[in-house]
């Protein structure tokens, strides 16, 4: 679990304010102030992807904060991976967001720490929730959904993306689909669920499933009640369920 006071530290004792001409420095402690989400953005200007992903972010930035008026409830700090003062200057003037000091060591570290491996990396982090990283993935996020429509991008739980209603095996094997029952989905809640993703057209999914799945099944079946195996396809054609 990482406190309030840890995670501030991780940015020292100043942030820079380029949002006006002053290049004004504030105290992280009190920029980051009753932030529900902070995103930390590691890149450098010299770097190529970023030059299509920070006109996006800036619009994206915009306009969530028109969308939270008066009080913006979330936080973007450039960690700068920049090697060039002057180049890293003309940079930050465009961000209207809070950013690290020029080759702050601690920007390496935090880098390291969040994974990133390559830039640019955006990391989303929850601090309503012991500053948990939501996703380290911020860049697909950002470019999937550059309005910002499922912003924070917080992943669904298992109860958002479980259908409510599956096939059983209880039809013949090659009855069309539509043919098939199905049970309702409540029915397996007092259940442990093993999920099997596979797809017919691989052939190692095929040697897997028959027999050596298929007499595991039968066998943890007799053996426990509370038990059951879903298939989850990644096939391409429905006749072969």
């Amino acid at each position: 679990m990482t406190t309030r006071t840890t995670f501030v530290q991780q940015f020292g004792d100043e942030l820079i304010n380029p949002s006006n001409n002053r290049m004004s420095i504030v105290k992280p402690s009190k920029a980051l102030e009753g932030k529900e989400i902070i995103i930390l953005y590691f890149c450098g200007h010299w770097c190529p992807p970023q030059r299509q992903l920070t006109p996006t972010l800036n619009t994206l930035y915009r306009k969530l904060v028109r969308r939270q008026k008066p009080n913006k409830k979330f936080e973007i700090i450039y960690c700068s991976l920049d090697y060039d003062r002057k180049n890293y200057m003309e940079f930050i003037k465009t961000m209207p967001w809070l950013c690290m000091p020029f080759q702050s060591p601690l920007s390496r570290k935090m880098a390291k720490q969040y994974n990133a491996k390559g830039i640019p990396h955006l990391v989303i982090i929850d601090a309503m929730k012991n500053y948990r990283v939501i996703t380290v993935d911020g860049v697909h996020e950002v470019r999937s959904d550059p309005n910002g429509i499922n912003f924070p991008w917080k992943p669904k739980t298992f109860q958002q993306i479980w259908p409510n209603k599956i096939l059983t095996p209880a039809s013949s094997l090659w009855s069309s689909l539509a043919s098939k029952k199905t049970i309702d989905s409540s029915t397996l809640e007092d259940k442990y669920l093993m999920l099997y993703f596979s797809a017919h057209w691989r052939p190692t999914c095929r040697r897997l499933t028959t027999p050596r799945l298929s007499e595991f099944y039968n066998k943890m079946r007799e053996e426990r009640k509370d038990f059951e195996l879903v298939f989850i396809s990644s096939d391409h054609n429905a006749t072969i369920i």
